[in-house]
């Protein structure tokens, strides 16, 4: 049998300042290393947090079991339309792809059950389609007041490959060609290093 849960909602931004969260610093990547994207890291949203929305506008549900870390939404008030609902940190300004945070479904219903105690609706954009959110907000009672959003424009990226050589080899002659030639410019103006960052 699983333990209690029990949540807090942070709502100042001095909670996540640097010398006052790394517990939750440290539960909080812990949990989004399972995402494989840094869209989910503690930094991400407390940069977001302090740069996109208001400081009055922070809801943050964190939730532990037997006093751990089990689930965070990172919410925000936001207001369309003269209305407000809760939205995850930086999505409708950024429209990048994200998520909430959990270790299991159990914690994860439980975040989104109080995250819309208050009665205020909660919208979830850009969550992949492969995640366990769906089926956990598909579970919920229909009264639950969340709306989870599928039909959205795929996020533009490039794939490298294991090398930046192996790039330039996919790469049509005459975009290789491209290629030198900016970077023999590139090298006139001084020292020219290409770094592959993963």
């Amino acid at each position: 049998m699983s333990g209690a849960l029990t949540y807090q909602i942070i709502t100042d931004r001095a909670e996540l300042a640097p010398g006052n969260a790394a517990e939750l610093q440290a539960a909080w990547d812990a949990l989004a290393a399972n995402s494989g994207t840094p869209l989910l890291s503690f930094a991400w949203f407390r940069a977001c947090a302090n740069t996109i929305h208001a400081a009055d506008e922070l809801r943050i549900v964190v939730v532990r079991q037997d006093g751990q870390v089990a689930a965070i939404a990172p919410l925000t008030v936001c207001h369309h339309d003269g209305r407000a609902r809760l939205e995850i940190l930086g999505t409708a300004h950024l429209y990048e792809p994200t998520g909430l945070l959990y270790s299991s479904t159990e914690a994860l219903a439980f975040a989104l059950r109080c995250a819309t105690r208050d009665g205020m609706p909660l919208c979830l954009l850009r969550i992949p389609e492969a995640d366990a959110i769906g089926g956990v907000v598909r579970a919920l009672p229909l009264r639950s007041g969340i709306r989870l959003i599928r039909g959205s424009a795929p996020s533009v990226f490039l794939e490298l490959g294991a090398s930046w050589e192996s790039f330039l080899e996919r790469l049509s002659s005459s975009r290789r060609y491209d290629f030198r030639r900016k970077r023999k410019r590139a090298e006139a103006l001084g020292t020219f290093t290409i770094e592959d960052v993963c």
